[in-house]
């Protein structure tokens, strides 16, 4: 490779780097305040009117009750979290294509190489955290049903 054609990944990479952090400063500084703010009184308006619209005897239902008001507490930080999940799993894409992109246009065979190592990788997370998922599932509740069993027989004995 010559001097020009490095020069030129240098400097596609550093426009690059500056878009990118220009982006997260606005929507980190201009657009996630505005929108915390829109979706917060959109979901609190839309839970006024479930509200509304039930009838009184759902409240005096406790578990009802205690469901409602943690879907209200939780519906802020919820969403926002989501945003956040969802930026930084678009920025996590972007970023991996535009890699691929660089390692494609300088040695094709290593970005294949890598792209099977990501695919694979992926795909063994995915089998993994569906077996850690089942053996949770599964022995979870049976954690937690002994657990009864000895306090309530504990009790008992007293």
């Amino acid at each position: 490779m010559d001097f020009l054609t490095i020069l030129w990944y240098v400097i596609a990479y550093t426009a690059y780097n500056a878009l990118f952090e220009l982006f997260n400063k606005w929507m980190l500084e201009v657009y996630r305040p505005r929108a915390d703010l829109a979706l917060h009184e959109g979901m609190q308006k839309e839970l006024y009117e479930k509200a509304r619209q039930l009838d009184q005897s759902c409240y005096d239902d406790p578990t009802f009750y205690n469901d409602f008001i943690w879907a209200i507490r939780e519906a802020d930080s919820r969403t926002a979290r989501m945003q956040v999940d969802l930026s930084l799993f678009l920025n996590r894409i972007i970023s991996t294509f535009a890699i691929f992109g660089v390692l494609v246009t300088m040695d094709w065979i290593v970005a294949v190489a890598l792209l099977a190592l990501v695919v694979s990788g992926t795909v063994i997370n995915f089998i993994l955290n569906k077996i850690n998922y089942r053996i949770r599932t599964y022995t979870f509740p049976q954690i937690i049903v002994s657990c009864i069993h000895r306090r309530h027989s504990a009790r008992r004995s007293k």
